[in-house]
């Protein structure tokens, strides 16, 4: 008798996707900003226990996995466009198919514990890779930022370390649980286990990097709502920006951190401020006379700060280069009025003998001497009269909100450019930047300089900006960006964890210059040691200043000397490994169809005799 069809309300049929489906919410909670970051070593187990057994539909399956995940990921994408957030759900969500294809297929008699971090770190390194500039947001091992011994070894193989680890362990305990009884998956988790505590030794006994201190930087985060800041009101914003300089170059903690302490008490600067010295009892013509002697050195402030040095509207693409030229050259007359004369050079940081670092969209020539829009931060150095003296281009473009991808080979493009102008007020078309920097910045008292590398919103998540730019010879890492898009989400916090690890990969300070939040410095062990919060201990959607001497580390990272070899390394395994399983396959196939033909053709040459 042929067993009776199964409910809809079965609990049987419901079990694999639950119980699929409890691996996005497990990665979301453990996630950075997320409420159970120690759950991240688990994270995967569901999923890889569901993924293996296969079955009906197994396919599908992962398919939704990986579009629920990318959901609880990237949401707060569709406040700037939901069809971005669409293609980012469909695109990034076939990691898991494609890695549980993996698992029931050429890797299925592997153990979990090795066959899934070979397969995760193998597909995820090509998604951060590929196509276009790759997307590398939230890697697995990115969670572990919350982990210090873990974060450690950042200096050794990046975060593709903590990624296998922590793919492992899932593997390991997925296959414990289909099998507790066999001896091979009680292996896998006991190597696991000593794999953890290699890991774990190796991050908690490699000693910290001995610091010193650097240039006194003070940051500052209008809290311009991005409503208020697309209307392109550039002299609000500059004014903003401007009173909350003021306000801290004239506070006592301005004082402290530029030196007072030092020079009050003759001892060489220390990190944390004594409590008796936090707040002198000086007024405000006391603080007028200090400040000058004890101002900071560099000033920076956020991600495309001076709006009204866009070189033009899309449509002014068309003018002439004589025209546009001479209409870029009137607005560089206007920045000397409005800014650079009336307040760099001859006001405030003039006084102070601090540099000024800010972002801002720039126009350049490019190879074709054509004008380009580029998302740049520049630097306009005290020494040399606060021109612009230094400048890096944003290498890594968010594709829809820079640029179009493909835009001019796509049919109708002219119609579909008016469109999304229509729509968005403007057309991305920004062009990217070659290479990384470390741009220059003078001393106070000496003939020497501080490298900064540079970065630019989006190019948090890519290690290779900070790997070159520390191989250039950067001090400390700068990262400037425009979060406001995004507010109240915990995008914020995804940005946070990739600026520790890019700390911990090159033993670097990380200090974040915001428009809304989130402010904070990382020092060279990524650890987060400082963070804007207002009064009420608000980190996002406030103005504020926040002032920090940065702590510099000399040493140079293996993963600094060495790059991001672990990850290419496994991913270039995996595919020649499946290259070959795939080959092997194909030539079976043939050999076997050649042995059936010549059986046949055995066959009905005996037939053939027989009947003569």
């Amino acid at each position: 008798m042929a067993p009776a069809p199964r409910s809809w309300l079965s609990p049987r049929r419901w079990s694999r996707p639950l119980l699929a489906l409890a691996t996005p919410v497990l990665l979301a909670l453990s996630a950075p900003g997320g409420a159970a970051p120690w759950l991240l070593p688990f994270s995967l187990a569901p999923w890889a226990y569901v993924a293996r057994r296969g079955g009906r539909g197994a396919f599908a399956l992962d398919y939704a996995v990986g579009m629920v995940l990318q959901l609880l990921w990237v949401y707060w994408i569709a406040a700037v466009s939901g069809v971005g957030l669409v293609i980012t759900v469909v695109v990034e969500g076939l990691l898991f198919p494609l890695v549980g294809a993996c698992l029931r297929g050429p890797l299925a008699r592997w153990p979990l514990a090795l066959a899934l971090p070979f397969a995760w770190t193998g597909w995820e390194y090509l998604r951060g890779v590929w196509p276009l500039d790759g997307f590398p947001w939230l890697l697995l091992g990115n969670g572990a930022a919350a982990f210090p011994p873990l974060l450690a070894l950042g200096a050794w193989v990046g975060v593709a370390g903590a990624t296998m680890l922590c793919a492992a362990s899932a593997g390991a305990l997925a296959e414990l649980a289909a099998a507790p009884a066999e001896r091979r998956a009680r292996g896998a988790l006991a190597l696991t286990a000593l794999a953890w505590l290699v890991a774990l030794s190796a991050g908690a006994l490699r000693p910290s990097p001995a610091v010193e201190p650097g240039p006194a930087i003070v940051v500052v985060q209008p809290g311009v709502p991005q409503a208020v800041k697309r209307e392109h009101a550039a002299l609000d914003v500059f004014a903003g920006n401007l009173a909350l300089t003021r306000e801290a170059l004239l506070s006592a903690e301005a004082l402290l951190e530029g030196g007072l302490q030092a020079a009050l008490l003759g001892a060489p600067f220390a990190p944390s401020v004594p409590a008796p010295f936090r707040a002198p009892a000086l007024g405000e013509r006391e603080l007028r006379e200090l400040a000058p002697r004890f101002g900071p050195e560099l000033v920076a402030w956020a991600e495309s700060m001076l709006l009204w040095l866009r070189p033009g509207r899309p449509e002014e693409r068309g003018y002439r280069r004589g025209e546009l030229a001479e209409l870029l050259e009137d607005r560089d007359r206007r920045f000397d009025e409005l800014f650079r004369a009336g307040w760099l050079a001859g006001g405030e940081l003039a006084e102070r003998g601090s540099s000024f670092w800010c972002g801002q969209v720039v126009a350049v020539r490019g190879e074709s001497a054509a004008f380009e829009e580029r998302n740049a931060a520049l630097l306009f150095d005290r020494a040399l009269g606060h021109r612009p003296s230094a400048r890096y281009d944003k290498r890594k473009l968010v594709p829809g909100g820079e640029y179009i991808p493909f835009l001019e080979a796509l049919p109708f493009s002219e119609q579909i450019s008016g469109a999304i102008r229509g729509a968005a007020g403007y057309l991305p078309d920004l062009a990217p930047g070659e290479r990384s920097a470390a741009l220059e910045l003078a001393r106070r008292g000496s003939d020497g300089v501080w490298r900064i590398g540079a970065a630019v919103c989006l190019d948090n998540a890519y290690e290779d900006v900070f790997r070159e730019a520390t191989g250039l010879g950067a001090d400390l890492h700068l990262v400037v960006s425009n979060e406001g898009w995004f507010a109240g989400s915990v995008e914020q916090e995804h940005m946070l964890g990739f600026s520790a690890w890019r700390a911990a990969e090159s033993a670097r300070s990380v200090l974040r210059a915001t428009n809304t939040g989130i402010t904070a410095l990382f020092d060279p062990t990524g650890r987060e040691t400082r963070r804007l919060r207002d009064a009420a201990g608000r980190d996002r959607d406030v103005p504020g200043w926040m002032w920090t001497r940065v702590p510099l580390a000399r040493e140079t990272t293996a993963y600094t000397t060495a790059g991001w070899w672990l990850a290419p390394l496994v991913a270039s395994a995996l595919f020649l490994f499946l290259f070959a399983r795939g080959a092997l396959a194909l030539m079976t196939r043939v050999d076997r169809r050649r042995n059936a033909s010549e059986a046949r053709s055995a066959e009905e040459k005996t037939e053939t005799a027989q009947a003569r």
